[in-house]
């Protein structure tokens, strides 16, 4: 057997292993995301493509599945029902926005949905098909995400995908509850950082939400639209904020959606309080009215993007960057080069002269397990099998990434960092 590492190495993006064993076996195929979105390099034909294992609906992780159904022949594909309908959303929003650089359209993605089996968390439940069993496990990083585990030959390989050992107020975080695994692939976005205790970011944000609209003034929380946005809008139910919460953009349809699926939600009478509670904001002739009356009161406000790379949250900040009664509260990772990196560090707005005059500040609420978390995962597995675990690290910048290899192999722990395009014989 054979695994195959084609995107994700050194760096957040591109997402793609396979694992060769009469046929092929891919998890996850994703994009990455810059001016012009690529897909990572098929040094197969897809015609033998048996499986598509997908994690979640993240474009990194997903974007590149369409392509695979462009032809006659097409693989099975395996998901949760949380990721099929997140997916369809996505990938609407990114054909929208890049299909001109991309090598599919719409059919491509309504043939790859329709195609999608269609798998609930199995725990101990281990599924038969294509020649390998699996394991669907529950990953903690967005409603529906998966981790696989997967048996061919007598060996397991356990690809993490993206994974959350810390519960937030919309999803229970993973649990470290495995059979004895051979190789794990896994995530290390922050092998070198550890997060500060949740509850205490929490109740940090809500306190100073609390204090500008006090004031008088209006918070905008800039958030992803698949997850973080429901977060928020969950935290903020959750604390009683005494003031009116709107939500828009993507995360208008993504919070609607995920009404059919709250059995994969930590607190589902918690979730449908903040849906009811939440504003919406239109999507037909009334949004301007509705965006500016949002902007004029004492509020709470959450749009996509979790960056300011685009969105309705450039609408948002850009009429309320000027009055320091407001508040942009960022609650992600602002990638270096982003418009939010530029907001957070340098309170400077899209032409890099005009300084902004609320107040920004980043409270971080994390999807992804931090070093802790890691550490405790890899031990877990590590005495599963007396210590007969091999780690590959991807998903991660290179100082993450060699950070916790380089503690794996102190303890004794054999761990690779596999390069783009690299194999390894297992």
């Amino acid at each position: 057997m054979r695994l195959k590492f084609l995107g994700g190495c050194k760096q957040i993006g591109g997402q793609a292993v396979y694992l060769e064993n009469d046929g092929y076996y891919l998890f996850d195929y994703g994009i990455e995301m810059g001016k012009k979105p690529s897909l990572p390099e098929l040094d197969f034909s897809v015609r033998d493509l048996n499986v598509v294992f997908l994690t979640h609906a993240h474009l990194d992780h997903s974007g590149g599945v369409p392509y695979l159904f462009s032809g006659i022949k097409t693989p099975n594909l395996v998901m949760t029902p949380p990721t099929r309908i997140l997916s369809k959303i996505l990938f609407r929003d990114m054909l929208k926005l890049s299909g001109y650089y991309l090598p599919f359209g719409q059919n491509e993605v309504r043939t790859a949905l329709n195609r999608a089996i269609m798998v609930k968390y199995s725990k101990n439940k281990w599924k038969k098909m294509n020649g390998v069993k699996y394991l669907t496990i529950d990953a903690g990083h967005i409603p529906g995400s998966a981790s696989f585990i997967v048996e061919v030959n007598g060996k397991r390989i356990m690809y993490t995908g993206d994974i959350n050992h810390i519960s937030t107020r919309l999803l229970d975080g993973m649990k470290n509850k495995f059979p004895k695994i051979d190789y794990v692939i896994m995530e290390s976005t922050y092998g070198a950082t550890d997060h500060p205790e949740r509850e205490t970011v929490e109740k940090e944000l809500v306190e100073y939400i609390n204090n500008i609209i006090d004031q008088e003034g209006t918070v905008l929380v800039p958030a992803f639209g698949v997850g973080r946005s429901q977060e928020v809008m969950c935290l903020c139910t959750y604390y009683n904020i005494r003031y009116p919460i709107f939500i828009d953009g993507m995360a208008r349809k993504v919070s609607r959606a995920l009404m059919r699926y709250v059995n994969y939600l930590r607190d589902t009478s918690l979730y449908k309080k903040a849906i009811r509670i939440t504003n919406f904001i239109s999507r037909g002739k009334k949004k301007i009215m509705e965006r500016r009356n949002a902007v004029s009161m004492p509020s709470v406000i959450i749009a996509p993007s979790g960056m300011l790379k685009g969105g309705t949250a450039i609408f948002y900040a850009d009429n309320l960057k000027d009055s320091v009664k407001n508040a942009i509260y960022l609650v992600s990772f602002q990638l270096p080069g982003s418009l939010g990196r530029q907001v957070l560090e340098s309170k400077l707005w899209k032409d890099g002269n005009t300084k902004i005059k609320a107040e920004v500040k980043h409270f971080p609420l994390s999807s992804h397990s931090g070093r802790s978390e890691l550490l405790s995962f890899v031990d877990t597995i590590d005495k599963k099998s007396n210590g007969n675990t091999t780690f590959f690290h991807i998903h991660g910048e290179e100082e993450n990434i060699n950070a916790i290899s380089n503690e794996l192999v102190d303890r004794g722990i054999e761990s690779i960092i596999p390069n783009k395009m690299e194999d390894f014989e297992i």
